[in-house]
């Protein structure tokens, strides 16, 4: 259901069309009555009501209980991800009006079952638009000189081949294929990786006839493959080029072709990777030591074209599997096996905010179960992939291939969780809710993603290049890490200029990471790029078997680009708050540091006017644009 218009809603209208929705959905007779599972939003989107909306579910499964209708809550569990749980006192803030005894904590690195895996050539194709190049396998090629018998096992491998784009079999005329190879003093090792390579190559794209082409008066066109081998433990790109001969019909043919169109003769290309030397030469950069080309004539260089200019930028970390994994609870009893599940919930009620968001593009739906409710494997992967991908190509748009995923897993293994109502809220830069979006399918969310586009991205542009100076307060109720804070990074990071400087005022900043193990990752690699997290991931360890921590560090950096200060005043803490972070621990991850108390006298004078969104001037004439709460929108230049 969608909101006839966008004015604000107050915690009665919210109340009252969510229990109309709910009346309306227990009519529904595919629905089972029993207990509800409630996955609500955790205390980081404590702006959402999700809380207040978490109360009027369950007030309302207490009357259906009570008259009868054999509904009733069954548990409430925050949706953390990787967030720390609420302890009582936040649970009490966030949701004072459920019962305690009710909350489930969801830890993401012990509580979750695997579905099943989105297939690595569908995870490439979902962030490449086609399955890249990455995925063969590099074809060991010997050093040592073939046989003749080897030779003609490669050939036959070869002929054999069937092209996977046409279903056709592809055919060599075999006197010129021996002629190339043999005759001409083509080196013995090309035969066998020919054969072993085609086998495992990707169509790159076909080519036809041009007249400068036209040495035969048959020939139709060219046959462009590409696959990657690894000769003398150097990784080379190969393209296998096929002429296309269209030989005369004649009573017999020729070769026993009968006038059939044939591959009549092959060219191979290669080019070593990040070779100094100059792309399209005939060497391609291997030396005559490493691979004996023989004549010009036997090795074919030309343009790759844009196909296969993008082989190199096609070895990338898209191509992974993906696993799907949610919290067991989610799961329904096994028809078979009644009772497995002690929980068998009949309905889960998914609650949250629909805002920019920088790993999913748009917050919620899909990702509340398979992040919210997620695995660490499944949570490592989406993030770095989403950072491979970019964060300013996600954050504010719907449609993306990290939403992608998580759309695919629920389409797959939907049917192996009960039925799921999505309760979306999404709120404006004032804090005021905007729209309720209720709904059992994906429009509910497409239609409050689209109302956050208009409300939650904000243009800036009082100045060319962007804001020179931000300043951004992070509550210290909500945002006690970086891996919480660094949404100040995220959504900012657009709108900076180069050269510019934006300002964290965090007081209640304790640590880095939201457990031990994240906050000692952050510590010990610092947000120094993506180039240098790249770098360590490729190399294993530490970071490849965290790669959510690795997107974040990518995420929290400027790369250079503008400064981050993060404003702390560990002198202020208290005893709950003796571990808040100081000036050594803030500059040692990478960032400046600033001091609170003078920051806050500089940019957060007493009076709600000095205190709103948007741009302010100082007492001494500085320009800044403030931000009360990075949670809340996206900014751009």
């Amino acid at each position: 259901m969608s909101p006839a218009n966008t004015l604000p809603l107050d915690d009665r209208t919210l109340a009252g069309r969510l229990t109309q929705y709910l009346e309306e959905c227990m009519l529904n007779p595919r629905l089972t009555p029993g207990p509800v599972l409630i996955l609500p939003p955790d205390l980081t989107r404590i702006h959402s009501r999700g809380g207040p909306l978490t109360g009027v579910v369950c007030r309302f499964l207490e009357t259906q209980s009570r008259v009868g209708r054999r509904w009733s809550l069954g548990a409430i569990m925050p949706a953390l991800g990787t967030h720390r749980p609420l302890s009582p006192e936040e649970t009490a803030r966030m949701f004072p009006d459920c019962p305690a005894d009710k909350f489930l904590p969801h830890r993401w690195r012990e509580d979750t079952v695997e579905l099943g895996r989105l297939e690595a050539d569908w995870v490439e194709t979902a962030f490449c638009g086609q399955a890249a190049f990455r995925r063969i396998t590099p074809i060991p090629v010997p050093g040592a000189a073939l046989s003749k018998k080897e030779a003609e096992t490669a050939y036959g491998q070869i002929k054999k081949r069937e092209n996977k784009h046409t279903g056709k079999k592809t055919e060599f005329v075999r006197q010129a294929f021996l002629k190339m190879a043999g005759r001409r003093g083509f080196d013995s090792r090309v035969i066998l990786v020919l054969g072993r390579a085609f086998e495992q190559a990707v169509h790159m794209y076909d080519e036809p006839v041009r007249a400068e082409h036209n040495l035969h008066t048959n020939l139709t066109g060219y046959s462009h493959y590409a696959a990657r081998i690894l000769l003398d433990n150097r990784k080379m790109y190969i393209r296998i080029t096929l002429e296309n001969l269209k030989t005369k019909k004649t009573r017999r043919g020729i070769n026993g072709d009968n006038g059939k169109s044939r591959f009549h003769s092959l060219y191979l290309s290669y080019e070593a990777k990040n070779s100094a030397a100059p792309p399209h030469v005939n060497s391609g950069g291997i030396a005559p030591a490493a691979w004996d080309t023989g004549t010009a004539a036997d090795i074919k260089l030309q343009q790759w074209l844009n196909t296969a200019k993008t082989l190199e930028g096609a070895d990338s970390a898209f191509y992974l599997e993906w696993p799907v994994q949610v919290n067991r609870i989610l799961l329904k009893a096994p028809p078979a096996r009644p009772g497995q599940n002690r929980w068998d919930f009949s309905l889960i009620v998914s609650i949250g905010q629909v805002t920019p968001h920088e790993i999913a593009g748009m917050a919620n739906h899909a990702k509340n179960i398979f992040v919210g409710t997620g695995g660490a494997g499944a949570i490592h992967k989406s993030h770095w992939l989403g950072a491979l991908y970019g964060l300013e190509r996600l954050m504010g748009v719907r449609e993306n291939p990290v939403r992608a995923l998580f759309d695919e897993a629920l389409r797959r293994y939907g049917s192996l969780f009960p039925p799921i109502l999505w309760i979306l809220t999404v709120v404006d830069y004032h804090n005021q809710v905007r729209g309720l979006f209720c709904g059992a399918d994906r429009k509910c969310f497409e239609d409050a993603a689209d109302l956050a586009a208009q409300l939650n991205i904000e243009r800036v542009s009082e100045y060319p290049g962007g804001i020179r100076k931000a300043v951004v307060w992070l509550d210290p109720e909500e945002y006690r890490s970086t891996w919480l804070g660094n949404k100040a990074v995220y959504r900012t990071r657009r709108a900076l200029a180069a050269g510019g400087e934006l300002l964290v005022l965090a007081p209640g900043l304790d640590c880095f990471g939201e457990d031990p193990l994240l906050d000692s990752l952050i510590r010990r690699w610092g947000y120094r790029g993506a180039e240098a997290i790249r770098r360590a991931v490729e190399a294993g360890g530490e970071l490849a078997e965290n790669l959510s921590a690795a997107a974040h560090l990518i995420h929290g950096s400027s790369e250079g680009r503008f400064t981050i200060r993060y404003c702390t005043d560990p002198s202020s803490g208290g005893p709950d708050r003796a571990g808040l972070l100081d000036r050594a621990a803030i500059e040692a991850v990478g960032y400046a540091w600033g001091d609170l108390e003078a920051a806050r006298a500089r940019y957060m004078p007493e009076g709600p006017d000095k205190q709103s969104q948007g741009w302010h001037t100082t007492a001494e004439g500085e320009r800044y644009y403030f931000i009360r709460n990075p949670a809340l929108g996206l900014w751009i230049a």
